[in-house]
């Protein structure tokens, strides 16, 4: 507000002047999520939603697409974990990690055991006959990938197939191999009767890495097989009575073979399943 009766000029004479500059009153703000773009001389103002160009790092408010799953820094985890909550007393994470499966399914979670090999086919080396000495292997195998095993470690073993024998009586024993290192040993067989067959036979087994120090890992094992040798069956016990030593920084193949000289070049063994879980 200006005071004065008269004045000419540019006015640079005018004494008790106050408020020059000042507008009359605020101008209406700017509405929600708006910032001022410009102001008019008597006051208004222009307003408008910022943009990633009005910011001095726009370029990290810029649109982003992602790969996929191919992208190793977005790959699987190995491991799921569920969060502890601090108000609970007896809070549990849940862990999915070797053996157990979690689908996401929205509202429901479903948790499933897995396998880590199941035989699907019978290949044509998955029947053996004329068996020679130190044993015939299987075709189908599992390899353990490098570094899998550590203390604690346990691999679990099925496998089941049928037999048959020749004119005379024989032995028959299926054993486990990890790589050439005899686990459970095939070469105590049990007596199948004369002409015999096609006969069940399985095998199951359980291998426990007790520790591994560098490129050794220490074994237990024990299982056992049964066989029809005639109109019944017979049950042979596996065990190892000193520890199995392998090397668990490079794959091992799994393998299953019988491991008994034949007497006659008639028998044959066929392996129908091999199934194989490692937990841990």
């Amino acid at each position: 507000t200006i005071s004065a009766t008269a004045f000419s000029g540019d006015g640079s004479g005018l004494s008790n002047v106050s408020g020059v500059g000042s507008l009359a009153a605020d101008p209406a703000a700017c509405s929600a999520n708006n910032f001022v773009t410009d102001i008019a001389a008597n006051g208004t103002l222009t307003c408008d939603q910022p943009s990633s160009s009005n910011l001095s790092d726009g370029a990290s408010l810029a649109t982003k697409t992602y790969a996929d799953a191919g992208d190793a820094s977005l790959a699987a985890p190995q491991y799921v974990t569920l969060g502890v909550n601090a108000t609970l007393a007896n809070e549990r994470v849940l862990t999915a990690g070797k053996g157990i499966a979690i689908t996401e399914g929205g509202s429901a979670v479903t948790i499933d055991n897995k396998v880590d090999f199941a035989q699907t086919s019978i290949q044509g080396g998955d029947t053996i006959s004329n068996f020679p000495s130190g044993g015939s292997e299987f075709a189908t195998t599992y390899t353990i990938p490098a570094n899998t095993l550590t203390a604690g470690s346990v691999i679990e073993i099925w496998s089941a197939g049928t037999l048959t024998n020749g004119a005379s009586g024989n032995q028959f024993g299926f054993g486990v191999k990890l790589g050439s290192t005899v686990v459970l040993p095939g070469n105590l067989g049990i007596f199948v009767n004369a002409s015999v067959g096609p006969a069940p036979w399985m095998l199951t087994g359980r291998i426990i890495c007790t520790s591994v120090a560098g490129n050794i890992a220490t074994l237990e094992a024990q299982g056992f097989m049964s066989e029809q040798i005639s109109s019944s069956f017979s049950v042979r016990n596996f065990f190892n009575s000193s520890t199995i030593s392998v090397d668990p920084t490079v794959t091992q193949e799994l393998k299953i073979y019988q491991g008994v000289v034949a007497n006659d070049v008639a028998d044959t063994a066929t392996m129908r399943q091999l199934i194989v879980k490692i937990l841990k």
